[in-house]
């Protein structure tokens, strides 16, 4: 499109990010060709989107490759939500051509699907107002559907439905539009304005266990966004920056990305009470949600640990990768470390040093 760079487009900016802006940027799983992510303005738990790592408009215009690797994400997306819902989730795009001008019924002239879990009451009468036509299989699809903007549509039970707005239009959003009015939430339905940010953080720990279990392998993640922690109650505050600041740049070599660097003492400046380790608690879990991978040190024999214990169970919990540093602390011969972690290391030199994370 004229005047268009990939530098403004919001999803390749998400995947390439040397930083997440926002939670619903995190990436919860990656095939060769897709990534997938919480979707903007995640308006019903577990609502994620399938995006496209090269920058096309639409699915249509994926070569074949890409086009087996998309169905297999989204055969494999659906079974997760049969299982745990009991029913097939709905998905949709909305595909724009090489030629439009303006976005129609797509809001990000990149190619992303939408899978959410949920049962549309009146979804005769959407395929019946839109104007979509069952249509024989994807292979079908991507034929009629090639060079043109587009509404693609699959139901619960798998079946395929679509129309081309060559000569109209539809709404923004419009799928969204029914699935707000559908739960009660009709003023809702625009990603801009309501984030559902709960949603999105809920989406990530429900998903993230759920996909580690079924697919995780270290070859097939890229472990780039790292949370660290390490004890810091009594320590000494200028070693400790130090040492996040190693970290930080050590990741950087290996183009990781630490989300959680060392601030400036704010949180030990704070009393000690239930509001306030709440807050604490609670920004440490977003971070947290954020992260591939969250590396434990433990390393200090004869500590207490108790809030990086804390963090190792909850990033168990979260689906991230874990590795504890032992040090000579002996934790690694302790059956919880063992079950909890995936990895261990007896110093973080060697940690950097290995090629096996």
């Amino acid at each position: 499109m004229e005047g268009f760079s990939v530098d403004d487009c919001k999803f390749c900016n998400i995947y390439n990010a040397n930083e997440i802006k926002a939670v619903s940027d995190t990436v919860l799983y990656e095939s060769t060709y897709f990534f997938v992510i919480p979707a903007l303005g995640c308006i019903v738990r577990d609502y994620i989107m399938i995006v496209s790592k090269r920058h096309v408009n639409s699915m249509c215009y994926l070569n074949a490759v890409e086009k087996a690797d998309l169905e297999n994400l989204v055969n494999e997306f659906r079974t997760i939500f049969k299982e745990k819902y009991q029913f097939y989730p709905i998905v949709f795009e909305h595909g724009a051509s090489d030629c439009d001008t303006n976005k129609s019924a797509c809001c990000v002239l990149h190619a992303h699907i939408h899978i959410v879990p949920i049962k549309i009451n009146r979804q005769n009468e959407m395929i019946k107002n839109l104007g979509l036509i069952k249509t024989d299989g994807y292979v079908k699809f991507y034929k009629e559907a090639y060079n043109k903007p587009y509404v693609f549509f699959m139901d619960n039970s798998g079946a395929i439905f679509y129309r081309d707005i060559v000569d109209t239009s539809i709404p923004s959003q419009v799928f969204r539009k029914w699935i707000a009015k559908d739960i009660g939430e009709s003023d809702k339905w625009d990603w801009r304005i309501y984030p559902f940010d709960e949603n999105v953080i809920a989406t990530i720990d429900d998903l993230k266990p759920i996909i580690k279990e079924r697919h995780f392998s270290i070859k097939d993640s890229r472990l780039k966004y790292v949370y660290y922690c390490r004890a810091i109650d009594g320590l000494d505050h200028e070693n400790i920056r130090q040492e996040y600041d190693y970290i930080q740049n050590k990741l950087a070599e290996q183009g990781r990305v630490l989300v959680n660097p060392y601030g400036d003492d704010e949180h030990n400046q704070l009393e000690i009470n239930r509001h306030n380790s709440k807050l604490i608690v609670s920004e440490n879990l977003v971070n947290m949600s954020k992260a591939d991978c969250v590396i434990v040190n433990l390393s200090i024999k004869d500590h207490m640990y108790v809030g990086c214990i804390a963090e190792m169970v909850y990033a168990k919990l979260k689906g991230c990768y874990v590795i504890v540093i032992y040090g000579d602390s002996l934790v690694e011969k302790h059956f919880y470390t063992l079950y909890h972690s995936d990895k261990e290391y007896k110093t973080l030199e060697e940690l950097f040093n290995s090629h096996d994370w």
